[in-house]
């Protein structure tokens, strides 16, 4: 286990995200390689700026708790655990968490995510995914609508059958 300052997938990794680094070069498009996997517990939220090599201003959103993350598959042998509490992920996860943690209700949001890359003829050659991997929160404002929409929506009468076996 190391300590981080902050978890982001570049000190997890040592270095910026890259498709030189993330994918073989005969990689092709759609390949997906998992580059983090944390998992943890936010109890604050922050919003800041980061100034970019090109000199254009970048959001982020930074988390502050408890967080553990792997560069990588969780718990896969070869790969170190990294500590920390503060956290920043990449805008696909960090949305959702995002949205959870500005209820009034929520005091502090536990959460995991898997972070992927997938291959693309995009400006940087990739684009980030995420798969949660906790069940959702009830603060989570699609879950009650999810939950509202499926006792709601009738279901579709089956096809009947017509004379002769055809519909």
């Amino acid at each position: 286990m190391k300590l981080l300052k902050k978890i982001t997938v570049k000190t997890c990794h040592g270095k910026t995200p890259s498709v030189d680094w993330l994918f073989l070069p005969d990689a092709k498009e759609g390949a997906e390689t998992c580059v983090l996997t944390v998992v943890g517990r936010a109890d604050k939220m922050e919003r800041g700026k980061s100034t970019l090599p090109s000199g254009e201003e970048s959001e982020y959103v930074k988390f502050r708790g408890e967080f553990v993350a792997w560069p990588g598959e969780m718990g896969a042998p070869d790969i170190s655990q990294y500590r920390s509490s503060v956290l920043i992920l990449p805008d696909v996860a960090s949305g959702p968490l995002e949205v959870t943690m500005q209820d009034e209700k929520v005091t502090a949001a536990n959460f995991g995510f898997r972070i992927t890359v997938v291959k693309q003829k995009t400006t940087v050659g990739f684009s980030y995914q995420a798969e949660p991997l906790t069940e959702q929160d009830e603060a989570d404002p699609l879950a009650a609508l999810i939950k509202l929409a499926a006792t709601r929506v009738p279901q579709l009468a089956k096809p009947q059958a017509v004379a002769g076996g055809k519909k």
